[in-house]
C-alpha cells in the first residue's frame, strides 16, 4: 500500500511539472544556433550576436542533450572541445542540465575557456566576492549566474489573486541622456495614420513577396534628407511594443532631373533600390558565413517597397546611433577618425570581398550607417548596361568603372582581407596596352 501511495505521488508530481522532462526532449535533425559574443556588454550585461543564426546538422546524434548540442556546435564552428557555453537568454544564465533545453526554439552559444563556464548556480557570497574582483570576466559571470541579493523591508500591501499584477512599462535600457530629456517639455509632432502594404524582394527566386498590411503613424515633418530623398520617422505599435521605422520618399525636383536620363519610372527605380539593398545584405551574409571567419561584421536590415499617397517609397527599420560614412559611392574610402581605423579596414575588406565573390563583376560601395548596421548602399558594376538590353544595372549611383578604379587605387589589403582569403588586385596601366 505504501509503494502504491509513493507511485501516486510521483505521478501527480510529474503531471504538475509537465511530466518526465527527459522523455519530453525531442529528437531533432537540425539545430538553429545563434552564436553570441563571448563577453556581455552595456549596463545590463547583455550578450550581443556575433553573426547571423546558423543551421547545424544534428542528424548524427540520437538525443537532444546539452552535451550533444555543445559537441555539435564545437565541431561546426571549429572550436576547442569543452569551450561551448549554451545559455538561456541574452542575460544568461548558462545551461547545466538537459531539462533546461526544453522549449528552446533556438540555442544561444558562446565560446570561452572551459574554466569560465559555470555548471552550477553561485551563492550570494560568491557574487559579493566576484563583484569585488577587478577582472571584467569574473564580474560579468557573477552577475549572470548568481542568485539575486535581496534586502528585507516592511511589507505595505498584499496582492490577492483577483488583483492585477502591476506591469513594468519602462523600456529595458534607457540612457542618462534620455532620462534627462524626459524632464523637458516635448511637443507632439504632427503625424498621420498611413496603412501600407509592404513588399520584400526574394533575391534567390527573383520575386516580390507581399507582407501583411501594417498601419503606421508617420510624422509629417521630415527628420533627414539626402541628395535625392526625404526621410520621415514612423512607428507601429503591437502588443504595447513600439517599433520605429523610416519612410523615404523621392524629392520631386530630384527625379525630374535624373529620371529621364535613366529611362525608367520612379517606381522602377525605387524597386531597384530595394533589390540592390537585398543584394548588399546577401553579400554581407556570405562574408560572415565564410568558414573560419569569426569577426564582428557589418549587416543590412531588410527593407521594403510600398506605395504611399500614390508615390513609391521605401520602408525600413530605424537605426539609432551616430552616422558614420566608411566608403563613398565613387569608391573612395573615408578615413576621418583614427579611433575607427579598424572599422574602415573592415569596410574596405567588405568591398574587396564583393569584388572577388562576384567574379570581378560588381563592387559594394557607399558603405554608411551606425556601427555595424549599414543602410543606403550603392553597387557599382563593371558593365554599366545589361548585355543585349538597354537597362542600367542597379540604380543612379552606379558609377561603374570610376568606382572600381578609385577603390583599388586607394585600397591596400589589410588583416581582414587576409582573414577572408582575398587576393590583392593590381590595376593595369592603360598606357601599356592601349
Amino acid at each position: 500500500m505504501n509503494e502504491k501511495w509513493k507511485g501516486y505521488r510521483r505521478a501527480i508530481s510529474d503531471k504538475r511539472s509537465g511530466g518526465d522532462t527527459k522523455k519530453n526532449i525531442k529528437e531533432v535533425s537540425t539545430l538553429i544556433v545563434h552564436r553570441m559574443k563571448p563577453v556581455p556588454v552595456g549596463k545590463l550585461k547583455r550578450y550581443e550576436p556575433a553573426q547571423p543564426r546558423d543551421f547545424i546538422d544534428f542528424s548524427s546524434y540520437s538525443k537532444l542533450t546539452l552535451k550533444n548540442v555543445k559537441d555539435a556546435c564545437e565541431k561546426f564552428y571549429g572550436e576547442a572541445a569543452g569551450s561551448c557555453d549554451v545559455f538561456y537568454d541574452v542575460l544568461g544564465p548558462s545551461c547545466s542540465l538537459d531539462e533546461q533545453l526544453s522549449g528552446m526554439k533556438f540555442f544561444r552559444v558562446r565560446f570561452v575557456k572551459p574554466s569560465e563556464i559555470s555548471n552550477k548556480p553561485m551563492s550570494s557570497s560568491n557574487e559579493t566576492n566576484r563583484m569585488s574582483s577587478k577582472r571584467e570576466n569574473d564580474s560579468v559571470k557573477s552577475v549572470l549566474f548568481s542568485k539575486p541579493v535581496t534586502s528585507k523591508r516592511k511589507r505595505t500591501s498584499v496582492l490577492t489573486s483577483k488583483q492585477p499584477c502591476p506591469q513594468n512599462s519602462m523600456p529595458t535600457s534607457i540612457s542618462i541622456g534620455d532620462l534627462l530629456n524626459a524632464g523637458k517639455l516635448v511637443i507632439p509632432t504632427e503625424e498621420k495614420e498611413v496603412p501600407l502594404i509592404l513588399e520584400s524582394f526574394n533575391i534567390k527566386h527573383g520575386i516580390w513577396l507581399k507582407q501583411t498590411p501594417l498601419t503606421f503613424r508617420m510624422q509629417l515633418q521630415k527628420f533627414a534628407d539626402g541628395g535625392f530623398r526625404n526621410a520621415f520617422k514612423a512607428y507601429t505599435t503591437e502588443n504595447d511594443a513600439t517599433k520605429m521605422w523610416v519612410i523615404k520618399k523621392f524629392k520631386a525636383t530630384a527625379w525630374e532631373v535624373c529620371g529621364p536620363r535613366y529611362e525608367m519610372t520612379l517606381e522602377q527605380h525605387t524597386r531597384k533600390q530595394v533589390q540592390m539593398h537585398t543584394a548588399a545584405k546577401a553579400i554581407t551574409v556570405k562574408c560572415v558565413t565564410r568558414p573560419g571567419f569569426r569577426e564582428n561584421w557589418f549587416t543590412y536590415q531588410t527593407i521594403f517597397f510600398s506605395i504611399l499617397d500614390g508615390e513609391p517609397v521605401t520602408v525600413e527599420p530605424f537605426v539609432d546611433g551616430a552616422f558614420i560614412k566608411y566608403l563613398n559611392n565613387d569608391g573612395v574610402p573615408c578615413k576621418v577618425r583614427n579611433d575607427l581605423n579598424f572599422m574602415y579596414e573592415k569596410a574596405e575588406a567588405l568591398t574587396h570581398f564583393s569584388y572577388q565573390e562576384s567574379d570581378e563583376k560588381l563592387l559594394l560601395v557607399d558603405l554608411q550607417g551606425s556601427g555595424y548596421t549599414l543602410y543606403d548602399p550603392e553597387i557599382a558594376t563593371a558593365d554599366e548596361l545589361q548585355q543585349n538590353e538597354n537597362e542600367r544595372y542597379f540604380c543612379a549611383g552606379n558609377l561603374n568603372e570610376t568606382a572600381f578604379t578609385n577603390f583599388f587605387d586607394a585600397h591596400k589589403c589589410n588583416i581582414y582581407c587576409r582573414l577572408l582569403g582575398l587576393k590583392e588586385v593590381e590595376l593595369e596601366d592603360p598606357s601599356v596596352n592601349p
